[in-house]
């Protein structure tokens, strides 16, 4: 019987080491592949996959869209203001010079009244100084009665 069970030990441990190495490989596996999941969750947690990135990507890209309209629209704002407060200003400025022109009309107006009055006061005077120089003429022949007293 010797010689057959060391036959047969050699086989069955071949066909046994299958099994083992099998059952072995599987024991050995589950760890691994516990952790491997771990490592993979734990990976996952820290990187990011292209979707999210893409997703991150669109988030800041609509943000920015978001504010660079808020500028645009505070911007035509601004501009819209200015040219409001530009057109006031050119308005007043038009009165203002509307009214220096009419003040400047009303003291042409105010001066020429003067230079008239004074032209006519010239005239009355020197019509006057005539008119005592035909009296005095007409009565050079009659004594006054105010020297002869």
């Amino acid at each position: 019987m010797k010689p057959l069970s060391l036959l047969l030990l050699p086989l069955a441990s071949l066909l046994l080491s299958g099994c083992v190495a099998a059952t072995v490989a599987a024991i050995v596996a589950v760890p691994v592949k516990v952790a491997g999941k771990v490592v993979t969750t734990g990976l996952d947690a820290a990187t990011t996959t292209q979707s999210e990135a893409d997703e991150d990507r669109g988030k800041a890209d609509r943000k920015a869209e978001k504010k660079a309209a808020r500028e645009q629209k505070q911007a035509e704002k601004d501009r819209s203001k200015a040219q409001a407060d530009a057109s006031k200003a050119q308005a007043e400025a038009s009165k203002a010079q509307a009214e220096a022109s009419k003040a400047q009309a009303e003291r042409a107006r105010a001066q020429d009244r003067a230079t008239a009055e004074a032209d006519a006061l010239q005239a009355r005077n020197a019509a006057e100084a005539e008119a005592e120089k035909r009296r005095e003429e007409a009565y050079k022949g009659i004594p006054d009665p105010k020297r002869s007293l």
